[in-house]
């Protein structure tokens, strides 16, 4: 009868270990809903009407939670140098960002063994506002890698428009491509 009862409970223990590594797996990858995220990143354009390329660098705060394990939403904020043309003279002016941000990660989908990366699409709408509000919106595509559970990089690119240029109050920036990369945290 002993050996009955010391057999059932090694059962009992192996069943509860292995049902712990698959949860444990399932928790590095979404290790939380919320992510905090701080970035820099650089636009490239041409500008209008002109043979000279815009470029500048900014910087961002971003905080999204996960909706689900594959769909999260947050919001941004964020600045860079606005180049303001006025009377033939270039200046910089700063420019301030703002807006709505969702991913959609799909390594879930397929993998469950690969915990540290994270592939993504993402889109963003919001403003820029520089001495007016000017429209902003990009989509593209980010990668993350997850050294444990809550520390990360990642790189995202993408395709929209923000104002990188005004002059006498209107933008000058058509849809350019975007690059991002930074510091991840989930809480």
């Amino acid at each position: 009868m002993r050996k009955n009862i010391i057999f059932l409970l090694c059962l009992l223990l192996t069943g509860v270990c292995f049902g712990q590594k698959k949860f444990l797996i399932d928790e590095i990858i979404t290790a939380s809903s919320n992510d905090l995220r701080l970035s820099i990143g650089h636009h490239f354009a041409a500008s209008e009407g002109s043979d000279f390329w815009l470029g500048n660098k900014s910087a961002a705060l971003e905080i999204s939670h996960g909706l689900t394990r594959r769909w999260g939403f947050g919001a941004y904020l964020g600045a860079q140098s606005c180049y303001v043309v006025a009377d033939d003279e270039v200046r910089y002016r700063p420019a301030f960002s703002f807006g709505l941000a969702t991913s959609f990660h799909f390594l879930p989908f397929f993998v469950l063994g690969a915990p540290h990366w994270d592939p993504y699409i993402m889109g963003k709408v919001g403003g820029c506002y520089v001495s007016t509000l000017h429209l902003e919106y990009a989509v593209g595509l980010g990668i993350g890698y997850y050294f444990n559970r809550h520390f990360g990089l990642f790189l995202e690119g993408s395709y929209g428009t923000t104002s990188l240029c005004e002059k006498e109050a209107e933008s000058l920036s058509p849809l350019h491509p975007q690059c991002r990369i930074g510091l991840s945290y989930k809480l």
